[in-house]
C-alpha cells in the first residue's frame, strides 16, 4: 500500500494477540490518539478528508484499522494477500448537532477498530463498500451487507452497533465547527465535552456540514508573490490539449452545500479503479460530433478525440431486398464470379397439397405361371390395388418372358447332351486343345 515504506523509520513490528502482526508508533505523546494530530479537509470526490501531520500517517490513517491493546495504540493492517482501496478517513462520527463546545455546535469521531464496518458518507455501490471493508480488514462480508442496509435506511442513527474504540479513554476527539470548516489544526483547538454526553450521542454516518473556501484551499494565507516576468512572457510549445481550468469553488459551493444537508441523495460515484483521481466515474454522454482531421498528434495520426464515433446500431425492421440475377461481368482475379455477384437462391415455398384421387377399381388377373414368380409384387393378380401395365410395358415383358425361355430350353439342351460328348471315359486321354477350341 502506499506508504508502508515510512513506518519501519518511526515505529516498530510485534505481534499482539488477536491482531496479529501490529504496528506500532514511537516517539508520540502519552495522550496521543489517532486522528488528532492534523486538520479536515474537503476533498471531491470523497468530501470531508483528514489530512495528518505525522510524515508516517498517510497509510495507518486511509488503510487498515486501529486497536488499543496493551496502554497504546497500534495500528492493525488488512490482509497482506490483498491489494487495500483508499480511504478518506476510517473514523465514525458522534453525535451531530447533538454536540455542543463552548456554547456553540461541535463535531466529534474516534477511530475504527479491526472488524469494523466502515460505511463511507459519500456514493458508492455495495460492491465497493464490500471491497473498501474486506481489504483493509478481517471482516464477514455479511457483516458489511447488514451494516450497508443499516445505514442506508430510514434511520440514519447506528444505535445498535457497538464501536470498540468509543469506550476506550481519550479516544473520542472533539472541536468546534469552527475549527472543523475551516481547516485548522486540530490538537491546537481540542474542546472540553461531558464524557457522559458523548457516550450518550449516537454514532452517525456523516456530517451534515457545509464546506467553505478554506475548506478546500486550506486556512494558510496565499502568497502574493509574482515570480519573475521572464518566467510569464517566456514561450512553450504544447504537444497535447492542456487541461481544462477547473470550476472555481464559488460556483461549485451550491452543489456541494446540497450534497452536505441532504447526504442520502445521489452523489458523484468515487473512481474505484483510481480513486487518486479527481473527478467522478459517471459523466453524462456527449452528442457525437464529427472528425477533426486538421487537428493531429505528433505522429500524424488524428486523435483519439477527433476520430468520428460509430452510431450506436439500433435494430429496426427493414424490408427485404427482391432477388438479383447474377452479375457475371464482375468477376475475381482466379475468374470465378465473386460471391456477391452469385444468384441468391429462391426461399422454398410449401406447396399446396394435391386433391386425392380416386384408387382405381380392382381387376382380377388370371393366375400366372412359376416363371413369372419374379415380377414386381404390384403387378400380380392378388395385389389389391393392381392396374394394368402399359401397352409397351407388357410388350416388353412378353419378350422377356420368350427369351428367357429360350435360354432354359437351350440349357436344358446342352446339360443332355453334355454325358455323352464331354464326359471321357477312363481310358480316353483328355481332348486335345484343338478339339477343346472346335466350335460344338
Amino acid at each position: 500500500m502506499t506508504g508502508y515504506e515510512d513506518l519501519d523509520d518511526y515505529g516498530r513490528w510485534q505481534y499482539v494477540g488477536g491482531y496479529g502482526t501490529v504496528w506500532v508508533p514511537s516517539g508520540v505523546a502519552s495522550d496521543w490518539a489517532p486522528y488528532r494530530n492534523g486538520h479536515w479537509a474537503y476533498i471531491d470526490p470523497w468530501g470531508w478528508t483528514w489530512v495528518e501531520d505525522e510524515p508516517w500517517g498517510f497509510a495507518p490513517f486511509h488503510y487498515g484499522r486501529w486497536a488499543y491493546a496493551g496502554n497504546r495504540w497500534c495500528w492493525v493492517p488488512g490482509p497482506v494477500a490483498v491489494r487495500p482501496v483508499y480511504a478518506p478517513a476510517l473514523v465514525a462520527f458522534v453525535g451531530g448537532a447533538g454536540i455542543a463546545i463552548g456554547g456553540g455546535p461541535g463535531v466529534a469521531w474516534f477511530p475504527l477498530a479491526p472488524g469494523e464496518v466502515y460505511v463511507p458518507y459519500y456514493r458508492g455501490s455495495r460492491g465497493y463498500v464490500e471491497r473498501l471493508n474486506v481489504t483493509n480488514t478481517v471482516v464477514n462480508v455479511t457483516r458489511v451487507t447488514n451494516v450497508y442496509n443499516v445505514y442506508n435506511s430510514s434511520e440514519r442513527n447506528l444505535t445498535t452497533i457497538s464501536y470498540a474504540n468509543r469506550r476506550v479513554n481519550n479516544s473520542v476527539t472533539v472541536v468546534s465547527r469552527d475549527t472543523f470548516v475551516n481547516a485548522r489544526p486540530v490538537a491546537r483547538n481540542l474542546g472540553h465535552f461531558d464524557a457522559r454526553q458523548v457516550a450518550e450521542a449516537p454514532v452517525e454516518r456523516g456530517i451534515s456540514v457545509q464546506p467553505v473556501r478554506a475548506s478546500v484551499f486550506g486556512a494558510g494565507t496565499a502568497s502574493r508573490t509574482r515570480p519573475p516576468q521572464a518566467i510569464i512572457s517566456r514561450q512553450v510549445v504544447a504537444t497535447q490539449r492542456p487541461i481544462p481550468a477547473k470550476q472555481p469553488f464559488e460556483q461549485r459551493q451550491a452543489a456541494i452545500n446540497m450534497r452536505t444537508e441532504r447526504p442520502n441523495q445521489p452523489r458523484p460515484l468515487v473512481n474505484q479503479a483510481n480513486p487518486g483521481v479527481d473527478r467522478p466515474v459517471a459523466r453524462p454522454q456527449e452528442p457525437l460530433r464529427p472528425a477533426d482531421t486538421t487537428e493531429a498528434s505528433p505522429s500524424g495520426m488524428p486523435r483519439p478525440e477527433a476520430r468520428p464515433q460509430r452510431p450506436i446500431a439500433t435494430p429496426s425492421a427493414r424490408p427485404q431486398e427482391p432477388l438479383r440475377p447474377a452479375d457475371t461481368t464482375e468477376a475475381s482475379p482466379s475468374g470465378m464470379p465473386r460471391p456477391e455477384a452469385r444468384p441468391q437462391r429462391p426461399v422454398a415455398i410449401p406447396r399446396q397439397a394435391e386433391p386425392m384421387r380416386p384408387e382405381a377399381p380392382t381387376v382380377p388377373r388370371a393366375p400366372q405361371s412359376r416363371d413369372n414368380e419374379d415380377r414386381h409384387p404390384t403387378q400380380g393378380w392378388s395385389h389389391p390395388q393392381a392396374r394394368p401395365a402399359p401397352p409397351v410395358q407388357q410388350k416388353n415383358e412378353a419378350q422377356a418372358r420368350e427369351d428367357e425361355n429360350k435360354f432354359r430350353n437351350w440349357q436344358q439342351q446342352r446339360q443332355q447332351a453334355a454325358p455323352a460328348q464331354n464326359r471321357p471315359s477312363q481310358e480316353q486321354h483328355p481332348p486335345s486343345r484343338q478339339q477343346e477350341n472346335r466350335p460344338k
